[in-house]
């Protein structure tokens, strides 16, 4: 028996070093009201913009804002080159296009709804509208109508990839077969509708192999390995926003529409497998946008209501992402009566988790799944007969498995 005490007492103290307490993976930005919320963006000069009503900066990782300007008007998208110059795409209040230099807004361009702009690396810009897609190749001083639409086509985004190709992310939303990914091999001078024609593609990256990933906002994510022209689906839930950070990881966003499937996803191998981020976020949180800063902390938007969320830890490197050891596990108390605790050496914020229970004849007789922040599972265990039972602990890249005895 004083051996058994001795065990307990030395696993309470092994456990102790590691908090029995949960950590969402998002964390919730406190804003006024009065501020707005539609999308974030972070700037070529390293800070933080959150377009509403309104321009807000910040330069501590969101504690703090300062406002800029544009009152009375939405401010549905912003791009930030490396000295601050600011051009924001305004819909009602201002609609067009809006620069911010030596402190003071100018309206550069009238338009529709701006809802994505891009500055380049030719530093021509590019503003997206109900209109069609304008260019600007002297800072927003004259505009081309480079891409003319109906006034029925949205343009969602607007990226370029290392080759200096253009992509554009639309939906239309009276014309079949008209919205989908269109490019332009010649920096907006010409374009073609190369893919996903008639989806919903509310956004784009480009991973560092060059692949091009399209967000459909009814059938998921898809990509491409040729610049657009062939496309396989790699995640199949409503998707509206995408992020794929430094080190090639990608995050999925979607909203209340993706019903059970809500919420944030992630993949750290180009979309092979998905794992659950959402664990913090609002219930039927709907994504509207994603960034990420120079300290690789992630940063989402969401409406209804309208939010600001920040990830809980920064993604530091590959290989501290990929470092969580399944090695160095302990179960507290053991043995136990109803219910024990699987202590893990750090936090389980960003793995996929499977713990299942099997008897002595390796039987499986129980099985969960966890992916939010734990550093400490508790099972209930008042259902098992006395006994000893296997405990396995896996995730994608590894297992453990520790005995238990129920009493």
């Amino acid at each position: 028996m004083s051996n058994i005490r001795y065990y307990i007492v030395i696993l309470f103290l092994v456990c102790a070093n590691y908090p029995m307490y949960s950590q969402d993976f998002w964390q919730q930005i406190s804003l006024p009201d009065s501020m707005g919320i539609n999308s974030i963006s972070h700037g070529k000069d390293g800070k933080l913009y959150l377009n509403g009503s309104g321009v807000y900066v910040s330069e501590d990782e969101g504690a703090t804002w300062q406002y800029l300007g544009l009152a009375g008007k939405c401010v549905y998208c912003s791009a930030i080159d490396s000295i601050g110059i600011i051009f924001a795409g305004v819909g009602p209040g201002g609609y067009g296009v809006h620069k911010y230099s030596g402190g003071e807004w100018i309206h550069v361009l009238s338009t529709s709804n701006v809802v994505s702009i891009l500055i380049d690396s030719r530093s021509n810009v590019f503003a997206g509208s109900w209109d069609g897609i304008y260019k600007s190749s002297d800072y927003g001083e004259t505009w081309n109508h480079v891409l003319v639409t109906y006034g029925t086509q949205l343009f969602h985004d607007i990226i370029e990839n290392e080759k200096g190709i253009i992509f554009l992310g639309s939906r239309d939303f009276v014309l079949p077969n008209y919205g989908g990914v269109h490019r332009s091999l010649n920096s907006g001078e010409d374009w073609e509708l190369i893919g996903l024609q008639g989806r919903d593609i509310t956004s784009l990256g480009c991973e560092l192999n060059g692949d091009l990933l399209a967000a459909d906002r009814y059938y998921g994510i898809y990509r491409s390995k040729d610049d657009g022209i062939i496309w396989e689906n790699i995640l199949s839930i409503n998707v509206t926003s995408i992020l794929i950070d430094r080190f090639d990881y990608i995050y999925a966003g979607s909203n209340k529409l993706a019903g059970p499937q809500w919420g944030m996803r992630f993949s750290d191998d180009h979309g092979e497998n998905w794992i659950d981020i959402s664990s913090g976020l609002h219930l039927n949180a709907s994504i509207t946008s994603l960034a990420v800063n120079n300290s690789d902390i992630i940063f989402l938007t969401t409406e209804v209501p309208a939010t600001l969320y920040r990830s809980a830890n920064p993604i530091t490197s590959v290989e501290s992402y990929n470092q969580f050891s399944l090695t160095e596990l302990q179960l507290f108390p053991n043995p136990c009566n109803d219910r024990i605790n699987i202590c893990f050496k750090e936090p389980v914020w960003n793995n996929q988790i499977d713990i299942s229970i099997f008897n002595l004849y390796g039987e499986l007789i129980y099985k969960k799944t966890i992916n939010q922040v734990n550093n400490s599972c508790e099972l209930l265990t008042d259902w098992l007969n006395n006994g000893v039972y296997l405990i396995k602990v896996s995730n994608r890249r590894e297992s453990s498995t520790l005995k238990m005895v129920k009493r």
